[in-house]
């Protein structure tokens, strides 16, 4: 056999084993939820099941609680009754779904293969239950479904997939009407990157990168002045959120992994310097690892998730495919949004994650592969 017959043989013997291994991983997952992990860790869950079953010593909470609350009330047509009874059936389906989508995905790489495991873990553990993030996690998926669709023009299933985000700040989450203004800065700002990252002279790639971060973190406190004149009472809100947190988390025993700004003070100045603090905090949680044991797998993941991020960034003059600049595109408005208002890294993860249709796409790609031809291993992607 051939050096590329080689290729891909082990491309697909990756693409199979890992395959393989989705099940057993979503079976581990539920193991976790059902014998070790506290009851802590599904606190939303319990509250929104208590919500659906109408329980009396529960105050039913209004919003995406009752929202969410209702939907499963509606469909529960198994008389489900337990939190661990929705996590096996929704995550038994879902899981389905999930191992369907992969087959059409391109053969992963090994990195690749963890990315996808790994996320097919937590997804079982924080997703596929009785939640608001399953519910997420279906607007995602949506707005992929959006993006992929053979439409020639870029811009309108850029708008549609914003329209779909914008939808569920309505009907669901209000905050994801941020994810879609920023998702459209985003885009905005990834053309005129990728037009500079072509013409520049500079060839660092840490250069360039930076400059679009600072870009983008410009672009934000922009958004958020013109805010605090055309809507301040949301624009206050916004600024207050964390505040909020710490009447709550500071000094709670159960807050451990909670994000406290670092700055204290008010005003946008301060906000935008606990934003730019925050953000690098969240992507790159170094102070997961002092933690303890537990914390080091979440810590590994979220350097994989902005491993890849970074990397594609790094190769945006590359990019034709519309599907990932958009995909992109989602992810960074989301990535803007999160950084103004995620309590703790516990929330960041479980939100993050329910992102993975998108995440997906970004990840498991050719422009991510690390091939192996032989001896030698090349970072490189392409199509």
């Amino acid at each position: 056999m051939n050096s590329a017959g080689d290729a891909l043989w082990q491309e697909q013997t990756n693409k199979n084993i890992t395959l393989a291994l989705v099940l057993p991983v979503a079976i581990i997952a539920k193991l976790l939820v059902a014998y070790f992990f506290p009851p802590k860790y599904f606190f939303d869950s319990n509250r929104i099941l208590s919500m659906a079953l109408h329980k009396p010593d529960v105050i039913a909470w209004e919003g995406s609680y009752e929202v969410t609350a209702k939907l499963f009330e509606y469909i529960n047509v198994a008389q489900l009754t337990t939190v661990l009874q929705w996590s096996m059936v929704i995550g038994m389906l879902f899981t389905c779904l999930l191992f369907v989508a992969l087959l059409l995905t391109p053969a992963p790489d090994f990195l690749q293969s963890i990315f996808i495991l790994a996320s097919v873990g937590l997804l079982n553990i924080y997703v596929f239950t009785i939640s608001k993030d399953v519910i997420q996690f279906c607007f995602f998926a949506l707005v992929l479904l959006v993006i992929v669709l053979p439409i020639r023009s870029e811009i309108v299933r850029l708008l549609l997939a914003v329209s779909i985000l914008a939808a569920e700040s309505i009907f669901f989450r209000s905050y994801y009407i941020l994810i879609a203004v920023f998702a459209l800065m985003a885009y905005v700002i990834m053309k005129l990157y990728q037009q500079y990252a072509s013409s520049s002279r500079v060839s660092s790639q840490v250069l360039k990168i930076i400059v679009t971060l600072v870009v983008l973190y410009a672009a934000v406190y922009g958004a958020l002045l013109v805010a605090s004149f055309i809507t301040p009472a949301e624009f206050q809100s916004l600024l207050d959120v964390r505040a909020g947190y710490e009447l709550v988390m500071v000094d709670n025993p159960n807050a451990v992994t909670y994000i406290q700004n670092w700055i204290p003070g008010d005003g946008l100045a301060v906000f935008m310097l606990n934003y730019g603090i925050n953000a690098l905090r969240m992507m790159i949680p170094l102070e997961l690892v002092f933690k303890g044991a537990y914390y080091l797998p979440f810590f590994a993941f979220q350097m994989l998730v902005t491993f890849y991020i970074v990397r594609l960034l790094t190769r945006i003059q590359n990019i034709q495919d519309a599907r990932i600049m958009l995909a992109l595109c989602v992810m960074l408005g989301y990535l803007l949004a999160s950084f103004t208002f995620e309590p703790d890294f516990g929330s960041w993860v479980r939100h993050e994650i329910a992102t993975f249709p998108i995440l997906a796409l970004l990840v498991v790609n050719s422009y991510q592969t690390i091939s192996v031809r032989g001896n030698n291993v090349s970072l490189d992607g392409g199509e």
